[in-house]
C-alpha cells in the first residue's frame, strides 16, 4: 500500500521537488500519448519519474518492507558526537594546566 500524506500536512522542499518531477513526467507522457519507459520496467520508470537513482529506490523499498505499520522511515543524517565526548572535551579545556600551557605558548610566539 502506498504511503499517504495526511490532509493539510506540509511537504518539505525536497518532497515538493519530487512531486513536481512526477507531475512533469506524467504530463510529458500524456502529451506524447506514449510511455517513456515500458510498464514492466517499474524501477527504471520510478527512477525517471522521481529523479532519484534506482539504487536509492531499492534501499527505500527494503526499509519499508521491514517496518511495522506504526513505524516511520528514518532519515539518514549526520552522525553526531556523543555527550560523553563533549564532557571530556570541556573537562580538558577547563583544566588549569592546559590554560597555563596555552597562555605560555601564545606569549612566547607573539611576545
Amino acid at each position: 500500500m502506498p504511503f499517504q500524506f495526511k490532509k493539510g500536512e506540509t511537504l518539505k522542499s525536497q518532497a515538493r521537488k519530487i512531486v513536481h518531477n512526477v507531475a512533469e513526467f506524467c504530463i510529458e507522457e500524456a502529451a506524447a500519448k506514449s510511455l517513456k519507459v515500458p510498464l514492466p520496467q517499474a524501477m527504471k520508470r520510478a527512477s525517471q519519474a522521481t529523479g532519484v537513482l534506482e539504487f536509492t529506490i531499492r534501499k527505500i523499498r527494503n526499509e519499508v518492507s521491514v517496518l511495522d505499520e506504526t513505524e516511520v522511515l528514518s532519515t539518514p543524517g549526520k552522525h553526531r558526537k556523543s555527550a560523553l565526548y563533549d564532557k571530556q572535551f570541556k573537562t580538558f579545556t577547563s583544566n588549569k594546566t592546559h590554560r597555563k600551557t596555552r597562555y605560555t605558548a601564545l606569549f612566547t610566539i607573539h611576545g
